[in-house]
């Protein structure tokens, strides 16, 4: 009975370092997260800033990243 219980005690000393090591890892992983959506945040509105700035007026500027908006043709039907 003895034995028993030292083997019980193994295995849950064993899934206590296997929980704190994943429970790490998990961490680690959601600051990554984070961080790529702060990241994701800043470019895309970067971006907007760009294009609104080359779409303002009615004329862009050569050189000007303009967004096109395709509208179709007549063989898309």
């Amino acid at each position: 009975m003895e034995f028993l219980k030292d083997i019980l005690e193994i295995i849950v000393a064993l899934l206590t370092i296997t929980n704190l090591i994943s429970g790490f890892f998990l961490k680690k992983a959601h600051d990554e997260i984070r961080q790529l959506k702060i990241d994701l945040k800043q470019d895309s509105h970067d971006y907007l800033k760009q294009t609104v700035k080359a779409n303002r007026g009615s004329v862009a500027n050569n050189g000007d990243h303009v967004n096109i908006i395709n509208q179709g043709s007549e063989h898309d039907a």
